[in-house]
């Protein structure tokens, strides 16, 4: 039988559009039978860092594709030690169909990453509470709620919401781009019709939160 970490990343390479399945689980029953140290406990991290490597070693993969690979399935990326607490190095660190990978911020009740899911070359945000009250993880959740009522060009749209291991998280839409702030840094000032350009975008955005019942309380 295919232990479960390592049906996770077939899955990842399937999605990717590479092999067939019964190639894929052929290949980790040769890894399994052979290169697999069966004398040391592996962790989940473990054995999908071996098995990549052993795709790669095998010609399965090429080096661009396992270098994806490896980041979409969080191997040494992610949430990690570095993340959110109650998370350890659980495989692929997958919230729903997505797979966390470099962090990009946090804030007070949130750490942010960059994230990705098998088959969809689309980038998104994953947002993962990292409060373990309950009117806090509350608060996330009414959040999620208010942000899939809402829908207006200068709202960053949900993509989906749900749970894991207790903590919930939020998918968002990844927008590419310079911050305001960056933009202000590097021209120290901006010409009046675009200064009020964006004044009334970030005004229109927030008054579409607002009819929804939600108050903006980190503007910046």
């Amino acid at each position: 039988m295919i232990p479960q970490p390592l049906q996770e990343v077939i899955e990842a390479v399937r999605g990717l559009g590479i092999g067939s399945a019964e190639a894929l689980t052929s290949a980790a029953e040769r890894y399994l039978r052979g290169e697999r140290d069966m004398d040391q406990t592996q962790d989940d991290t473990s054995e999908v860092q071996g098995f990549l490597t052993h795709l790669l070693h095998s010609q399965v993969l090429k080096a661009e594709q396992y270098r994806v690979l490896v980041s979409l399935l969080g191997v040494n990326v992610g949430v990690g030690e570095a993340g959110a607490s109650g998370f350890g190095s659980k495989l692929g660190h997958r919230f729903g169909e997505f797979f966390a990978q470099g962090r990009l911020g946090e804030g007070g009740h949130a750490k942010v990453y960059r994230a990705q899911r098998a088959g969809d070359p689309t980038t998104y945000v994953l947002k993962v509470c990292s409060v373990d009250d309950p009117d806090g993880q509350a608060r996330f959740r009414r959040e999620g709620e208010v942000l899939a009522a809402i829908r207006h060009p200068n709202v960053v749209g949900l993509v989906a919401s749900g749970s894991q291991a207790g903590r919930p998280y939020h998918v968002l839409e990844f927008v590419d781009g310079s911050t305001l702030q960056s933009i202000l840094e590097a021209r120290r000032y901006l010409p009046w019709e675009s200064a009020t350009r964006a004044v009334r975008q970030i005004a229109l955005g927030l008054s579409a939160a607002h009819a929804k019942g939600f108050v903006h309380r980190d503007v910046k």
